[in-house]
């Protein structure tokens, strides 16, 4: 569980905001979806990642068959 989470949890309880049976049934609710989302999130990262390193090798490479090997920093003859 995050700090956030922590924190917002022992504020709940602490000023007796909501009764300790509908913080439990809120936090049972919520902390699946919270650690499903951070997983998603890990998930996405990594592809979006993956995606723009694909690009760039991409573009070098259209680049190199464009231009040929100069601007791509080869030696030509």
């Amino acid at each position: 569980m995050c700090k956030t989470v922590q924190w917002f949890r022992g504020a709940m309880s602490h000023n007796d905001a909501m009764p300790d049976y509908l913080t439990d049934l809120f936090f049972g609710t919520i902390l699946p979806i919270y650690d499903h989302h951070q997983q998603l999130l890990a998930e996405m990262e990594q592809r979006l990642a993956s995606w723009y390193f694909r690009f760039l090798f991409t573009a070098l490479y259209l680049i190199t068959l464009t231009h040929g090997p100069k601007i791509a920093g080869g030696a030509t003859n």
